[in-house]
């Protein structure tokens, strides 16, 4: 009867393994691969080791052959599971250490069986070796914040764990009856412990894993909307959309706020005469630069092919000002190399305090009326945008600069 119930309970892990394998060779390419590879892995290796399992109980296949290959076959999975998470956690490579795990388990059960050991002692490795494995996979999912970030790595947490701690307790069992040459005095709660976690493992990983990939993928999607591919600064849409944030908190603790435009000086030529990746690397190396100028409060924005826009807030003129000025200068001293090339940098940089009562669209004219005056003036210095109801002030030439750059 025994028999019965467990090679009815290996048919069903069986086709469990399938269904689940099935289940990600399906999903959607648009998911992140990260990990789903080693997740397909994982389950697959599942399938020949129930099927070995399944051959055990029929007695079909010689005991040592068929039991040291199903373990194999878990240790795979295991390790599997393990890569899975940590590349989806970004580990590039994943640690190689899980592979030779699995050699070293596989030569050490080897041994077991070659010399004579009891079945107590072959279960009891077997139960930590998957245990270790197991346990080792939770550190990828906690790791740097994830639960944080991605609340759906919980979900994987807690079934890898509640796979990991009854084969921690099988393993334990057991080696309370190691002293005894004889299997456990509870052969019922042995198998509870062993196929139990199967059970768990089977029906759970794929879907948990799926559920943080499209999360994943859900997020990914969100951040293009708003992020400019090439440079990672926030896009034009995104940007009206904080300056519209940032000028009704302005409006509401009447509190400044300062927009700087930056327009590159010439992007079109150093196109011309390096290349497009010349000039998206010139790109790049510019809002990376700009980054590095503000504080973690202020937002960099590209707002167009060569321009990017600065979002100070509690900032006013004259300390917008100041930064215009330190930006302008370490474009012009920081050329971008390229090609075993050095690119040389200038930009245009127009400055605004918003108005008490200023929409987005009028800020932005003044902005755009401040770069044409600094391209007029001979482009690489600063101008701040016409007050509203007030004449031009002068254009502010860069300290330490003898003729404007044309």
């Amino acid at each position: 009867m025994m028999n019965i119930d467990l090679a009815t309970v290996l048919m069903l892990e069986l086709a469990s393994s399938l269904t689940a394998l099935l289940i990600l060779a399906a999903a959607s390419q648009r998911l992140p691969s990260s990990g789903l590879n080693d997740a397909r892995g994982a389950m697959l290796a599942l399938v020949p080791a129930f099927a070995l399992q399944l051959e055990i109980v029929a007695g079909f296949v010689p005991e040592a052959l068929a039991v040291t290959a199903s373990n194999v076959f878990f240790w795979t999975s295991a390790a599997l599971i393990f890569t899975s998470y940590a590349r989806f956690a970004g580990a590039t490579p994943p640690p190689r250490w899980p592979a030779a795990f699995v050699a070293g388990a596989t030569v050490v059960f080897t041994a077991l069986f070659h010399f004579g050991a009891s079945h107590v002692a072959r279960a009891s490795f077997a139960s930590l070796t998957i245990a270790v494995l197991l346990t080792a996979s939770l550190v990828p999912l906690a790791r740097e914040g994830g639960f944080r970030k991605e609340p759906s790595r919980r979900v994987s947490f807690l079934l890898i764990l509640l796979v990991a701690l009854p084969l921690w307790a099988r393993f334990f069992l057991l080696v309370t009856r190691l002293r005894d040459d004889i299997a456990p005095l509870i052969p019922t709660l042995e198998t509870a412990l062993g196929f139990v976690p199967a059970v768990l493992l089977v029906q759970g990983y794929a879907l948990a894993f799926l559920t943080m990939q499209r999360e994943r993928g859900e997020a990914l999607a969100e951040e293009r909307a708003i992020v400019d591919e090439l440079t990672s600064c926030l896009n034009r849409r995104a940007l009206e959309e904080r300056v519209r944030s940032e000028l009704a908190y302005q409006a509401r603790l009447h509190r400044p706020f300062a927009v700087l435009v930056v327009d590159l000086d010439q992007l079109q030529q150093i196109n011309d005469e390096h290349g497009r990746a010349a000039g998206d690397a010139v790109l790049i190396a510019v809002a990376a630069a700009l980054r590095m100028l503000l504080r973690p409060s202020d937002v960099v924005a590209r707002s167009g092919a060569g321009e990017f826009c600065l979002l100070l807030r509690d900032s006013d003129v004259d300390t917008a000002s100041a930064v215009a000025e330190r930006v302008c200068a370490t474009m012009r001293a920081t050329p971008v190399a390229f090609a075993r090339k050095s690119i040389s940098l200038t930009v245009s940089v127009g400055v605004a305090g918003a108005a008490e009562g200023e929409d987005w669209q009028t800020l932005f004219r003044r902005l755009e009326a401040a770069v044409r005056r600094a391209k007029q003036e001979g482009r690489n210095r600063c101008v701040a945008a016409v007050p509203p109801s007030t004449s031009p002030p002068p254009p502010t030439a860069p300290p330490g600069d003898g003729a404007p750059t044309a």
